[in-house]
């Protein structure tokens, strides 16, 4: 699992700073690699800034969020967290990810998350034709749930679209 993470880290600040640290892999879903698909989407932190944090970028009810980098995982038998859906060619605006939920809201738990992401066989462009960017314009049987839990907390993308 180092070596894995190691090589991540290697290719997120050379290439695009797209994911959260050190996320707990256990039977990820075959054929979904996670660092590759978030690493072929563009992100908020500038390529030219090797000190600049990595920003993926989410959907969360139709608002755009940055995530901020931890260096945390967590055990989810020990805690809350909530959905964060990937896969195919992402969502509205090219964005990789949607939340159920965000930061002010009731239900959220701090940008603890459980992966889930698109089956082989749903068409990878569903989401980005339909500018999918919110749970409820999601399909729940076009997803599968992964073993891949980790935090990354949300800052809103104010006037940054």
């Amino acid at each position: 699992m180092k070596s894995i993470l190691s090589v991540f880290w290697l290719a997120v600040l050379g290439l695009f700073v797209t994911a959260c640290d050190d996320p707990v892999q256990e039977d990820l879903t075959p054929g979904f690699d996670l660092m590759e698909y978030l690493a072929s989407f563009p992100s908020d932190a500038a390529a030219s800034n090797a000190r600049a944090l990595p920003r993926p970028q989410s959907w969360v009810d139709c608002e755009k969020f940055s995530g901020v980098v931890t260096n945390a995982t967590f055990d989810p038998a020990n805690g809350n967290f909530d959905e964060l859906y990937a896969g195919g060619m992402g969502f509205k605006d090219m964005v990789p990810l949607i939340s159920e939920s965000k930061p002010g809201d009731q239900d959220y738990n701090g940008g603890r998350w459980h992966l889930n992401v698109l089956k082989e066989g749903v068409d990878p462009d569903k989401y980005v034709n339909t500018n999918a960017c919110s749970v409820e314009d999601l399909e729940a049987n076009d997803f599968e749930s992964t073993m891949m839990y980790f935090e990354c907390p949300l800052l809103p993308r104010r006037g940054k679209g």
